[in-house]
């Protein structure tokens, strides 16, 4: 059936209407308060936060690296003004990510224990490696809850599983520089030492996925990341495999690629916690296409 719109607002409603949650197009300059916009980039440090248009995903990443920026914001992104007001707050109080993540992410919402619990409508906590299956079987019950699309939940399943790859093998393993290579995947069964447990956690706001995992350890390096993402980009990730020590950030590679927004919290030997922010309701195309944005805190040990 062939439906005609004379307008955007009445295709938005139509789509309102029929119950599909979907984003028709993005957030343009127009639409935006330009006012608002102008004084943002006239307060915000241009040390700690950039707000660019660059759409490249290797670019992006060398944007980061080159600048020396912890937080790089698409102009044209869809939540231009969440992720403004969340890379000015983990400016301000780095630790409040670390502690409520999704408070953070999803700013207009509150900060505080209690309102994190609200966002937090996904949580598995695990100490062993076998538990990778039970995680991705419940969070697909979780995201049948609201979406019934099979190729978004593999490219979630993908982010879950690299999330949990990262603070079980590698996380217990590492240390600050990320040179070691993590635990051996030889399938035998093993537990986080001393006791301890990671999460994998995941909630939606307005029209936005957020999932996140925490692990105990606080040894990701993010400047070695973003330099392993960046040579994936630049190399392809074909040819990074057996790239050396530290492995070969594929998996990162591939949590990045899928994130629109990608969220990275570390404690030095304490706690580390990422966060992919994923819109609900566009097709694969579109959201692949989306515009990245990269945002990250590092914090000496207490």
């Amino acid at each position: 059936m062939n439906i005609g719109f004379n307008s955007v607002k009445d295709k938005l409603i139509w789509r309102r209407e029929r119950g599909i949650y979907a984003l028709a197009k993005q957030e343009t300059k127009s639409e935006i308060d330009l006012a608002w916009l102008s004084d943002c980039k006239a307060r915000v440090n241009a040390k700690e936060i950039a707000i660019t248009n660059q759409k490249n995903p290797d670019q992006v990443i060398s944007q980061v690296l080159q600048s020396g920026v912890k937080h790089l914001v698409q102009e044209a992104g869809l939540f231009l003004k969440d992720e403004l007001d969340a890379a000015l707050h983990m400016m301000r109080a780095p630790q409040d990510y670390l502690d409520y993540p999704l408070s953070t992410l999803f700013p207009s919402s509150g900060l505080d224990k209690s309102r994190e619990s609200e966002l937090v409508q996904f949580e598995y906590k695990f100490n062993s490696n076998k538990q990778k299956s039970d995680i991705l079987d419940a969070f697909e019950k979780f995201f049948k809850s609201f979406s019934d699309s099979e190729s978004f939940l593999n490219d979630l399943s993908l982010v879950i599983d690299e999330l949990f790859t990262n603070a079980m093998y590698d996380a217990p393993e590492n240390n600050l520089e990320n040179t070691a290579s993590g635990k051996r995947r030889d399938g035998q069964e093993f537990h986080l030492p001393d006791g301890k447990f990671g999460r994998i956690f995941a909630g939606k706001h307005k029209n936005c996925l957020a999932i996140g995992c925490e692990d105990p350890f606080g040894t990701l390096n993010v400047k070695k990341i973003l330099e392993r993402i960046s040579l994936c980009l630049t190399l392809g990730a074909d040819k990074m495999i057996r790239f050396g020590e530290g492995g070969a950030g594929i998996g990162s590679y591939l949590l990045f690629m899928a994130s629109t927004s990608l969220y990275i919290g570390v404690r030095h030997q304490q706690k580390t916690v990422i966060c992919s922010l994923i819109p609900i309701g566009l097709g694969d195309r579109r959201r692949n296409e989306m515009p990245k944005n990269i945002h990250y805190c590092e914090l000496p040990e207490e």
